[in-house]
């Protein structure tokens, strides 16, 4: 009798013992696995490293980033861009104006884009040209001016007066016209534009 109670002590001390040994691994493998969320939430929300972007050019090669506050063109390198620029908008022919615009249109912002095609509709020059069969062509008439510029909204921008003969020519039939163009230039991202410089206004007169 007094064996087989010695005995279901043992064994009950033996079952108390594995159980205390259990409890304990699974409070260390508890706070093994706390610890190791805290560890993954530190990594992925305080010790993530900041995003960097990059622009390339087709062919790959890296290139410089210029905050938009900034200008990211010399001042001969931008009145060069902005002859070229309005000589080509307004160079077409009555049978490739829109070809001709959509290509150009690449030098514009949003904005800049509605405001010389507003310019644009209003002085009919589109019916003219197409009625009489017209081509245009566009020249430098003297070298642009840069008139002024600075930061504004957070942007760089320049106001410059590009200075523009126009000749209109179907046949033998020629006509040249003095066209004064000032251009309001603000810096985009070299993703919308490889100059990072588009036109944001266009007055003729």
């Amino acid at each position: 009798m007094l064996k087989t109670v010695g005995s279901v002590i043992v064994r009950n001390e033996f079952y108390r013992d594995g159980y205390r040994t259990l409890l304990r691994i699974a409070v260390i493998e508890a706070m093994i696995i706390l610890a190791l969320v805290g560890a993954m939430y530190f990594v992925i929300q305080v010790h993530q490293p900041e995003n960097r972007y990059f622009a390339t050019t087709e062919d790959g090669r890296l290139v410089p980033m210029v905050a938009l506050s900034e200008p990211n063109l010399s001042v001969p390198a931008l009145m060069s861009w902005s002859a070229q620029a309005a000589t080509e908008v307004m160079t077409f022919g009555f049978n490739d104006y829109k070809r001709r615009l959509q290509q150009a249109s690449r030098n514009f912002t949003r904005l800049g884009w509605v405001s010389f095609t507003s310019a644009l509709e209003k002085s009919r020059i589109i019916e003219m040209v197409e009625a009489n069969g017209q081509v245009v062509s566009a020249a430098p008439a003297s070298a642009p001016i840069l008139i002024s510029e600075g930061v504004v909204n957070g942007r760089y921008q320049w106001q410059v007066q590009v200075p523009l003969v126009v000749t209109y020519q179907a046949g033998s039939s020629v006509r040249d016209d003095k066209m004064l163009v000032t251009l309001l230039l603000v810096r985009v991202p070299k993703l919308e534009s490889p100059n990072g410089v588009g036109i944001e206004q266009w007055i003729a007169r």
